[in-house]
C-alpha cells in the first residue's frame, strides 16, 4: 500500500501549530503573574528594646497596671515627618527633619492603644489621647470644684492651655516655690520633656487636693514666653556654630537651655544663663546643631537672626 507522504507531513505541521498556540498565551501568562506579583512584607523580628520598654512602661503607668499585664500587638517602621513624630501641640516647635521610628500597638485590659516612637524609643507620643490615669489612694490628686483656667507655663502670662472643667479630676505632678500646680494633660506631646510636659494650676485655683503631695517635684520658676530648647538626647553645645568648634557643656536629655537666635545657615544661639545648666554656665553661650533643635514657646516662631 502507498504512503502520502507529503499530506501526512502537512497534517503533522498543523497539529504541531495547535499545540503550540494551546500553550503559547499559558506560558506567558504564567510568566506575566511571576514577573508583576507584589512581594509579601516581612514582620518585624527585630527592633530596639527601647521600644518595647517604653511604650509598655508609659502605658502601664497610665493604666496603673503592672508592665506584665501589657503585650504587644504589632510594631511597624513608619517615618515621621519632624521631631514630634507628626504630632502637633500649641506652643511646641519642631524640628523639620525626617525621624525613622515606629508605631506600636499595644493591648491592656481589653483594649488597644498605639504610641508613636523614634528610632530607640527614646521619644514616644500616645498616638491618640492618653487613657484616663487610674487613681490611687495616695496619689497626690486635685478635683476641680468650678472652671479653672490651665497654663503652658507656671505664669500666668503664659498662654493658656484651657480649662479644666468642674468635676474633672487630676494627679499633680509638680509644684513651684511659688504654689503653682501642674500636671500631664494626657495629650500627645511627643517632643515635650520634663517642665513642658505639665499644664499649670495658679494658686489659689478652686480646687480640692487629697492624697500624699509632701513628695511631689519642686520646679523652677521659668519665662512665660520665652523659646527653649528640650533636649531629646544628650546635645552638645559648641562655642561657635560649626561641628567642629570646642564643646563648651552637653544638654542632658530631658533638660532645657533658652534659644536667643539663629544664624542664617539654622545653627541656634543659647543662653545658659537660663535653663537646667545655669548654676555651672552663668553668662555663657553657646550654639547647638539644627538638627538638634526641639523647641518650646511662644517666641520660638521669630527668633532673631543673629552673626557668631
Amino acid at each position: 500500500m502507498s504512503t502520502n507522504r507529503p499530506l501526512i507531513i502537512f497534517l503533522f505541521g498543523l497539529l504541531a501549530a495547535g499545540l503550540l498556540a494551546a500553550c503559547g498565551p499559558m506560558t506567558t501568562a504564567i510568566e506575566l503573574a511571576a514577573a508583576t506579583a507584589v512581594p509579601t512584607p516581612s514582620p518585624i523580628t527585630t527592633f530596639p528594646d527601647g521600644v518595647t520598654q517604653q511604650t509598655t512602661k508609659a502605658l502601664a503607668q497610665t493604666l496603673g497596671i503592672d508592665a506584665a499585664a501589657v503585650s504587644i500587638v504589632s510594631i511597624e517602621e513608619h517615618a515621621w515627618p519632624d521631631s514630634c513624630l507628626g504630632i502637633q501641640t500649641p506652643g511646641m516647635m519642631c524640628a523639620q527633619h525626617v525621624v525613622d521610628g515606629y508605631l506600636v500597638t499595644l493591648e491592656a485590659n481589653g483594649q488597644d492603644f498605639t504610641y508613636r516612637t523614634n528610632g530607640d524609643g527614646s521619644s514616644i507620643a500616645a498616638d491618640q489621647t492618653t487613657p484616663t490615669p487610674t487613681t490611687t489612694a495616695d496619689a497626690c490628686t486635685l478635683v476641680a470644684n468650678s472652671d479653672v483656667t490651665l497654663y503652658n507655663r507656671p505664669d500666668t502670662n503664659a498662654g493658656q492651655f484651657g480649662v479644666l472643667s468642674a468635676g474633672e479630676k487630676a494627679i499633680i505632678g509638680g509644684q513651684t516655690a511659688a504654689g503653682w500646680l501642674g500636671f500631664d494633660p494626657a495629650v500627645a506631646q511627643a517632643a515635650n520633656v520634663g517642665i513642658f510636659r505639665l499644664r499649670w494650676l495658679a494658686p489659689g485655683s478652686d480646687v480640692t487636693i487629697t492624697g500624699n503631695c509632701d513628695t511631689l517635684p519642686m520646679y523652677p520658676s521659668i519665662s512665660p514666653t520665652a523659646c527653649y530648647e528640650m533636649a531629646m538626647a544628650d546635645t552638645p553645645i559648641y562655642n561657635q556654630p560649626v561641628n567642629t568648634a570646642v564643646l563648651i557643656a552637653t544638654l542632658p536629655a530631658g533638660e532645657y537651655t533658652a534659644v536667643t537666635g539663629k544664624t542664617a545657615q539654622d545653627w541656634y544661639q543659647v543662653d545658659l544663663s537660663n535653663g537646667s545648666l545655669a548654676v555651672a554656665h552663668t553668662g555663657q553661650t553657646g550654639w547647638i546643631a539644627p538638627d538638634a533643635g526641639n523647641f518650646n514657646g511662644q517666641s520660638c516662631a521669630n527668633l532673631p537672626g543673629v552673626n557668631p
